[in-house]
């Protein structure tokens, strides 16, 4: 489930290449996975394709690894994890 993936990726593991493509993750699930990322720094690809999710929780995504809305977050995002499967 997505809460214990996520809990997976905020540990930093050593994985390179995740495909969560698929897996019919809703909102809620989106938005716990894209939390997890802030604090990883291995991770370089992660697809989300084909899940049920909107427009907000693709921007959460968007903004763990990119959130220019100060300079304390754009320091703290991940900015060496590419997202794939963000377009609707």
């Amino acid at each position: 489930d997505a809460p214990t993936i996520a809990n997976f990726l905020a540990s930093d593991p050593p994985l390179r290449l995740l495909s969560l493509a698929g897996n019919l993750f809703d909102d809620n699930d989106a938005t716990v996975l894209a939390n997890s990322l802030s604090s990883n720094t291995n991770l370089r690809l992660l697809d989300i394709g084909r899940n049920n999710t909107k427009d907000e929780e693709r921007l959460a995504f968007l903004r763990a690894i990119f959130d220019v809305s100060s300079l304390a977050s754009c320091a703290a995002s991940n900015h060496t994890c590419l997202v794939a499967g963000l377009k609707p």
